[in-house]
């Protein structure tokens, strides 16, 4: 009897220790249904998933990444009051952008210099993370520069955007390659063009061209399905069935214009402090950005 009250024992410690494991490893559906921690941006979920080592003792850390510190600054810099709603942040971004870029042309040796380089993360930057870089850094782009820059603002405070490549009139009345964004606000899509908006100010603020509908900017934009585009940038765009009502008209006060030598300089000098090769995107991967 002695040796089968042993066995007994035996058996209730070894179903006390795979239950214990159990509790401790977790199953899969157990880890799967653990909310992740929300980042600032697409960007730093992606450096917390390729970049980041351990202090001593184990305590992960995650690398700083360069463009949601560009984007950080520039959100900071915005001024927004304590709770502010997403029509007033999508306003501030806007303005931020219009008032501090200076237009170039796209084939300008200052931008096709390029500002490409591999994130502090440790990750080739996006297409639209590279395009934002000189506007928000040096205060000049073309119309897909003042696009990705907004884009970088929204994203960082949590909207969802589209880069939208199509075609609008030049002054001469000829359609001509354009570039502007999509931004999602309240389950609504609208169409955003800050660099035409830049274009016909004057001086003047008029939100021409701000949280547009379909039916509006068809009038003077021209849009997937119209554009002979490679297939894998054929857009499906989500449809914005309104327009909202535009803020009123408010003097545009521009940041003083850049010395184009002096932002190339600045530009080189900030490539070499980070010690970073450059991370160029492989040419089949850029999206079809215009040469306006």
């Amino acid at each position: 009897m002695g040796w089968i009250l042993l066995f007994i024992v035996a058996l209730g410690l070894l179903a006390a220790c795979v239950q214990a494991g159990a509790a401790v490893s977790g199953s899969p559906a157990d880890i799967s249904s653990t909310p992740p921690a929300a980042g600032p941006s697409s960007s730093a979920k992606t450096s917390a998933r390729q970049g980041g080592g351990s202090k001593p003792g184990g305590t992960q850390t995650i690398p700083s990444c360069f463009f949601d510190e560009l984007a950080a600054k520039a959100v900071a810099e915005l001024t927004l009051p304590p709770h502010a709603d997403d029509w007033t942040k999508v306003r501030a971004a806007y303005v931020y952008v219009v008032s501090r870029t200076w237009y170039i042309p796209f084939d300008d040796p200052t931008l096709s210099a390029s500002w490409q380089y591999l994130d502090r993360c440790g990750h080739a930057p996006t297409p639209y993370q590279v395009m934002a870089t000189s506007p928000l850094l040096y205060g000049i782009g073309s119309c897909e520069n003042y696009a990705c820059a907004l884009m970088l603002l929204l994203d960082h405070m949590g909207f969802e955007t589209l880069y939208v490549p199509g075609t609008t009139y030049s002054v001469e009345g000829a359609m001509v390659e354009h570039a502007w964004a999509m931004v999602r606000i309240e389950g609504n899509w609208y169409h955003i063009d800050p660099q035409l908006e830049d274009n016909v100010s004057q001086g003047m603020l008029q939100y021409k061209y701000y949280l547009k509908s379909d039916a509006e900017f068809s009038a003077h934009h021209t849009w997937a399905s119209l554009l002979a585009q490679p297939t894998e940038y054929d857009l499906s765009l989500p449809d914005c069935p309104e327009t909202t009502l535009p803020p009123p008209s408010e003097t545009l006060v521009k940041k003083p214009e850049p010395a184009l030598p002096q932002a190339v300089a600045a530009a080189e000098a900030l490539r070499e402090s980070r010690g970073e090769a450059v991370g160029v995107p492989p040419a089949d991967t850029l999206p079809p950005f215009p040469e306006v």
